[in-house]
């Protein structure tokens, strides 16, 4: 993997902020020709996008995709934290999961399926609970009530 191809800088991670990467490897051809894939990266959480054939279409994926809205980390770890409440989640691996998915990570890579140990229903409650509890902070901050 690397950070930087040919002189390009790579945006930061849209979700946790981390050095953005490139990720190759190799694919085979159904004419049995090897060559290599592309796909940009993020080592610290693990958000990954599409593979592509070329490495400068994964450079241009990765610095072209669009920003999320502007949250402060507070606001967010106040509003994952109320989530996480509101589920009674108190399991280690639960509670991982959950901050994987706060951050977009398993509908990024995996739907509902891969290594989660949440349920599908699980997860929508989860996400509907972050949901309740975004819109609270960002009317609390705007000056109305909760």
């Amino acid at each position: 993997m690397s950070g930087a191809v040919e002189g390009v800088a790579l945006l930061p991670c849209p979700f946790c902020g981390g050095d953005g990467a490139i990720e190759s490897q190799p694919s085979y051809s159904q004419a049995a020709n090897t060559h290599e894939r592309h796909r940009g990266w993020c080592d610290e959480c693990g958000y990954g996008l599409e593979w592509h054939s070329y490495e400068a279409d994964a450079i241009d994926a990765w610095n072209t995709r669009t920003t999320p809205p502007a949250r402060s980390y507070a606001d967010e770890d106040v509003a994952l934290e109320a989530a996480i409440s509101a589920m009674g989640w108190t399991d280690k691996r639960m509670v991982e999961d959950a901050r994987k998915i706060a951050a977009g990570f398993w509908f990024e890579t995996y739907g509902f399926g891969g290594d989660c140990c949440l349920t599908g229903s699980q997860t929508t409650s989860f996400r509907s609970c972050l949901d309740g509890a975004r819109a609270a902070i960002r009317l609390l901050s705007q000056g109305g009530k909760a």
